[in-house]
């Protein structure tokens, strides 16, 4: 059984509302990770370490991974409806538009969100990451 656009959308959607609500959640924290000070001793920055390390590990990261697995699952889907509007247009030019999918459109509309909400989280991980290995030294 092939599932409908609209039932594509909502599901889609329902896990896109659901990482935003942890993300809204969890990006203080991530955030303040990010900017957490590099003290002059390396070797007093345990606490900070933890702290970076924690907003990476338990945060960040598992937030990546379901951004991309959205992505993953939806994204095909996503994909054939733009081949398949190019296709159309290609054929039938501007009637092409007389079947229009207002339905198809949202899903790929929000199938481009959350690759951008993807990597966007890419970018705090290896933010944290950065700040993680200037703790290092």
């Amino acid at each position: 059984m092939t599932p409908s656009a609209a039932d594509l959308l909502a599901s889609e959607s329902l896990l896109f509302a659901v990482e935003g609500v942890v993300l809204g959640i969890w990006y203080p924290e991530i955030e303040a990770a990010t900017d957490i000070p590099v003290p002059d001793h390396l070797p007093d920055a345990g606490p900070q370490r933890a702290v970076v390390g924690r907003a990476l590990k338990l945060k960040s990261v598992p937030l990546c991974v379901v951004s991309y697995l959205i992505v993953a699952v939806y994204g095909p889907n996503s994909v054939q409806v733009v081949i398949d509007a190019v296709r159309s247009f290609w054929r039938h030019r501007w009637s092409a538009f007389a079947d229009y999918d207002a339905v198809q459109t949202s899903l790929v509309l929000v199938t481009v969100l959350a690759t951008a909400l993807a990597v966007y989280l890419t970018s705090l991980a290896l933010d944290l990451r950065k700040t993680k290995k200037k703790l290092q030294g």
